[in-house]
């Protein structure tokens, strides 16, 4: 059964999902596990990793810099983060 995901409305309703992969690349990307994140202090640059992060497995060609960009034009960081909560809730099924 596949991971469930949440839909992200930037240029398009994009699915935001943490899978496996899309953790590693959030820890590689932050360089820290998940478990030493405090999600409470994230930097801009931790938040735009969490969000590439969790679209990277429906968009291969997607990079750090254009999430940046979709953020800005399209949203706001307190929608994306309320979405990014989701996502992690839907993921681990429960409220990180």
């Amino acid at each position: 059964m596949a991971k469930p995901f949440v839909i992200i409305d930037l240029d398009k309703p994009r699915k935001l999902r943490y899978g496996i992969n899309q953790i590693i690349i959030l820890e590689e990307l932050i360089g820290k596990s998940l478990s030493e994140m405090d999600l409470s202090k994230l930097s801009f640059k931790d938040l735009r990793s969490m969000i590439y992060a969790g679209l990277s497995w429906e968009d291969k060609e997607i990079t750090p810099e254009l999430v940046g960009d979709l953020i800005d034009e399209y949203s706001n960081i307190e929608e994306v983060s309320k979405k990014m909560t989701e996502a992690f809730e839907a993921s681990f099924g429960e409220k990180k």
